[in-house]
């Protein structure tokens, strides 16, 4: 027998609920015949995408259209309703996602209707197609023939191209709540003579998560299964294999009363009945999200629930929630809700207790302050004291503070300094800079061109303080950087056995390394009297590169002298 949704699905935008707000929109266009060629239906599943796509096409193509009503009575009518309809074109494209079948589209774009005054394309799932699909769909998506509708419905928008999105003209279906899908419900089971209780029509609606696809589905579930039109609330609950009310608001009530012992208690008895974890998970976070909402729902199930705040609903659902999707992939599904349990209710008796003597108190001090006016009493609060076991009965005005030890620190001994004559700096120059350069090799070149100029002992600091040209500011910077110093003062110590202080002075005579050559613009330098020209013999070697010139050209090359 044919399933209730597909035997129920509406035939006429009047028996949409709860898309008002895009039925009317629709009726408006077509009434004013001001239909576009592209439409977007998005919508979670189960909210009417495709019923709603079927009824436009249906309305596209009526003789007889009322008031954007398709009237149900015209040979076209007839042919949607008996599936019969050829200028229907329904395309599932995560089953049909490549770029051929966009092609076979293209192709078949351009024959005119067979039977109606429109061809419509519904394409499902679109966000399914392959980014080649998509771009072979652009062009023909933003000029159609006058004669064709695009109507493409997704569940996932973000996954479509804006390129797309933009030549359509974009519709959002939304989940039904409570009341549309008791609506819709009750129209169902009032056709097929169903009689469910109360109890049981909100226990599907629960469950439905506002798709009113899932709530028929449900609901033809339970009679397939029991065979009965009368349903009372345990058989609903039973075919779903929901777990027993009882055990759900028990340990509902242990969380809600930190009451480890007895949510571990109830969680054995679910175990052993062997109902079905990740349901019953479900519905213990859907009763605390509905006792948070609501407060008649919690006065109902017990106190503990009423006085829960918000932050604590929040904690439980965020915990529980973290639990129902690790059981997906848990080898034991029992496992992630009774560590989840644990961590709602943590044992006191597991938690070691603080030993006396460690415990700490805080308490205010009274402290004397000495003053010329005579002995002031000031507080100091919020000190923290250690609390001795065996002293219990200390009276707190004879708490004094407690004393601190100061620890000397041990310091280096000073070297005292010596007066070191110009020359022994100058003498053993060298030796420091080498010094240096086995500590910091960059650093050697900056000393290279320096020369010491003068020295000098301070007698208050017993420093041998040493002046120094250096040719550029440069190099200046670079010897008094303190990371430098400290292994300039390390060499010198090592090397005059007494502490150095440098000063370092620009000198620009430091640039000139040579002056005793004096120039004469009338001669060349190599004239001067410094130097004496001596004719050099040197033995004739024939180079690779003549061999090489000889070999290919077969004739001698001219030394150049």
């Amino acid at each position: 027998m044919p399933s209730l949704y597909s035997t129920h699905r509406p035939k006429e935008f009047s028996q949409l609920i709860g898309q008002s707000h895009i039925t009317k929109l629709l009726k408006a266009e077509l009434t004013k015949g001001l239909v576009g060629h592209a439409y977007l239906f998005i919508g979670p599943r189960g909210t009417g995408k495709t019923t709603t796509a079927r009824i436009l096409a249906k309305a596209l193509n009526c003789n007889s259209l009322k008031n954007g009503e398709p009237c149900g009575k015209c040979s076209n009518c007839i042919a949607f309703d008996t599936g019969r309809f050829l200028d229907l074109i329904e395309i599932d494209a995560a089953s049909n996602r490549g770029i051929d079948e966009i092609r076979e589209i293209k192709e078949k774009i351009e024959y005119n209707p067979t039977m109606g005054k429109n061809k419509i394309y519904i394409i499902d799932e679109v966000h399914m197609l392959t980014k080649e699909a998509f771009n072979a769909l652009l062009k023909t998506l933003e000029e159609p023939p006058s004669y064709v509708t695009f109507i493409l419905a997704t569940t996932e928008p973000h996954k479509i191209p804006a390129t797309i999105m933009s030549r359509c003209e974009k519709y959002e279906f939304r989940l039904g709540n409570a009341k549309e899908l008791a609506q819709s419900l009750v129209s169902i089971m009032e056709t097929e003579n169903i009689k469910v209780d109360k109890k049981g029509v909100e226990l599907l609606i629960a469950h439905a998560s506002g798709s009113y696809r899932d709530a028929v589905s449900l609901l033809d579930t339970i009679i397939a299964a029991t065979g009965d039109k009368e349903l009372t609330f345990d058989e609903v609950r039973n075919s779903l294999g929901l777990p027993d009310t009882e055990l759900v608001n028990s340990y509902v009530l242990a969380i809600a009363g930190n009451s480890l012992q007895l949510a571990l208690e109830t969680l054995d008895e679910i175990f052993t009945r062997g109902t079905n974890i990740v349901q019953f998970t479900k519905s213990v976070i859907l009763l605390f999200r509905d006792s948070m909402l609501e407060k008649g729902k919690a006065g109902e199930i017990g106190a503990e629930l009423t006085s829960l705040t918000r932050v604590r609903f929040s904690e439980i659902i965020k915990v529980l929630l973290d639990a129902y999707t690790a059981q997906k992939y848990a080898f034991d599904q029992r496992l992630p809700l009774q560590l989840a349990t644990i961590q709602l209710i943590p044992d006191e008796k597991m938690e070691e207790p603080i030993p006396a003597s460690e415990k700490k108190v805080t308490r205010e001090v009274v402290v004397e302050v000495k003053s010329e006016k005579g002995l002031k009493s000031k507080t100091a609060p919020g000190v923290v004291i250690s609390e001795m076991a065996k002293s219990k009965e200390m009276d707190e005005k004879q708490v004094v503070m407690p004393k601190r030890k100061l620890r000397k620190k041990k310091g280096k001994k000073r070297i005292m300094g010596k007066p070191i004559p110009f020359d022994t700096i100058v003498d053993l120059w060298t030796t420091f800079t080498r010094a240096v350069q086995k500590e910091v090799k960059h650093l050697y070149t900056f000393l290279v061109p320096a020369v010491p100029a003068g020295v000098q002992f301070d007698t208050q600091l017993q420093v041998q303080k040493v002046e120094v040209k250096v040719p550029f500011d440069f190099h200046r910077k670079q010897l008094e950087n303190p990371k430098h110093q400290a292994v300039l003062v390390a060499a010198a110590l090592k090397t005059y056995g007494t502490p150095v202080q440098f000063i370092w002075i620009i000198s620009k005579e430091q640039i000139v390394f040579k002056k005793d050559i004096i120039h004469d613009s009338s001669k060349s330098p190599l004239d001067s009297a410094n130097f004496t020209q001596q004719p050099v013999e040197a033995p004739m070697v024939e180079t690779s590169l003549e061999s090489a010139f000889d070999s290919i050209l077969g004739a001698d090359v001219e030394t150049l002298g």
